[in-house]
C-alpha cells in the first residue's frame, strides 16, 4: 500500500491509474491495497506498515530520529512538465545555458519550498560553485527572495520565490541547442468547467518513481539551503 502526503490543501494530484483521496489514516484500517492521498502529517508516519511518500519540508530532516526513512518526493520534480524539461536538457550535448525559474507561492513554507527547488535544479545542472542570495526584510509586507547560481559546468540560474495570493511557476531555459519556455498562467484553462489537464497538479506515477530516500549528503546539502536562503 502506498500513501502519499501532500504538502498544503492547494496541492492537487492525477494519475493514470486508481487512487483515493482521504482525510486521515484512521480510513485506511480496513482496507489493504491501493494508493491514497493524505494531508500532511508526521504523526500518521507512525501507524501501519506502509510505503510512506512525503514532500519534503523541514521536518522530513529530523524523522529517521523517530525510526522513520520515508520516500521523500520534491514539489518541483514531481510536475510533469518538469519532467519533460529536464529530458531535453539533459539529452542536450552541453548543459551550458542560462536557467530563470519563478516560483509565486501561498504557502507561509516557502524556505523548504525554494530549497526543494534549488536541491533539483542543482541536481539537474550538475552543482553550483557559486551562489548568491537576496532577500527581503522579515518587516516587509511582501516575501520575495532571488538567488543567484554558477554551476561547475558553465551553466547560470536566476531562480525567484515570492509568496502572494497565488500558485504560478514560469520556468525557462537558454541553451546551446535548445530554448524551452514554461508559465503555469499560460496553461490554464480558459473556460471554466471544461476538462483541459492543469499544469500544476502532480503525477502520481512521476512522484512514485522520482521520490528517494535521503542519504546523509543529501540532507547536508538541503539544510544547507536551507541556512543559505534562511540568513542564518
Amino acid at each position: 500500500m502506498k500513501v502519499i502526503y501532500a504538502l498544503n490543501e492547494s496541492r492537487s494530484f492525477t494519475s493514470i491509474g486508481d487512487f483515493s483521496l482521504l482525510n486521515d489514516l484512521e480510513e485506511l484500517k480496513t482496507i489493504k491495497e491501493g494508493v491514497f492521498v493524505l494531508p500532511f502529517s508526521t504523526d500518521a508516519m507512525n501507524q501501519g506498515s506502509y510505503h510512506h511518500y512525503i514532500p519534503y519540508k523541514s521536518e522530513v530532516l529530523k524523522l529517521e530520529e523517530k525510526g522513520i526513512s520515508p520516500y521523500v518526493y520534491f514539489d518541483l520534480a514531481s510536475y510533469s512538465f518538469y519532467r519533460e524539461a529536464k529530458q531535453i536538457i539533459q539529452e542536450g550535448e552541453d548543459l551550458r545555458g542560462v536557467l530563470r525559474f519563478r516560483r509565486t507561492v501561498i504557502s507561509k513554507e516557502d524556505i523548504s519550498l525554494l530549497a526543494g527547488d534549488l536541491f533539483v535544479l542543482n541536481k539537474l545542472l550538475g552543482g553550483y560553485e557559486e551562489i548568491f542570495v537576496k532577500k527581503t526584510k522579515p518587516s516587509d509586507k511582501v516575501f520575495h527572495i532571488i538567488v543567484l547560481l554558477k554551476f561547475k559546468n558553465g551553466a547560470m540560474a536566476h531562480v525567484e520565490c515570492t509568496r502572494t495570493r497565488e500558485e504560478r511557476i514560469e520556468f525557462e531555459w537558454s541553451g546551446l541547442n535548445d530554448i524551452i519556455e514554461f508559465d503555469s498562467n499560460e496553461m490554464s484553462p480558459f473556460r471554466p468547467g471544461e476538462y483541459t489537464a492543469y499544469p500544476l497538479v502532480h503525477s502520481i506515477e512521476v512522484l512514485i518513481q522520482d521520490a528517494i530516500t535521503l542519504d546523509s549528503a543529501e540532507k547536508k546539502e538541503l539544510q544547507n539551503f536551507e541556512r543559505i536562503i534562511g540568513g542564518e
